[in-house]
């Protein structure tokens, strides 16, 4: 099973708003395989608006890493609008240090436009 998202590009930046409501076993095994189309079409910088995810379990977190370690040197991936429950995994597993975190998909496009 994939994950559910739709995408658009703004300002040379991929928004990949998730659809599903749970980032577990079932759709992490292919996220990466999901987004390499768009990574070898040269697509560095993501905002990962999470909006609609209630449920994030280790193999989830795990495919975000992996998704982040796929890009680029000078790559960015950006999570925005994550829940308070996703919000707190985020910060006890200290994701939240690895990630660009952000409460808005502007802010997170804001935030990516000043990296690098």
């Amino acid at each position: 099973m994939n994950l559910e998202f739709d995408t658009h590009d703004e300002h040379q930046i991929m928004i990949c708003r998730v659809i599903d409501a749970r980032i577990d076993g079932s759709v992490s095994g292919g996220l990466k395989k999901q987004f390499e189309p768009h990574l070898q079409s040269g697509v560095k910088r993501i905002v990962l608006d999470m909006s609609a995810v209630k449920f994030v379990d280790s193999t989830g977190l795990g495919a975000l890493i992996s998704l982040r370690k796929s890009l680029p040197e000078d790559g960015e991936l950006a999570v925005c609008g994550a829940t308070a429950q996703v919000d707190n995994l985020f910060r006890l597993t200290r994701l939240n240090k690895v990630l660009l975190m952000s409460a808005t998909v502007e802010e997170a496009i804001q935030k990516l436009a000043n990296v690098g």
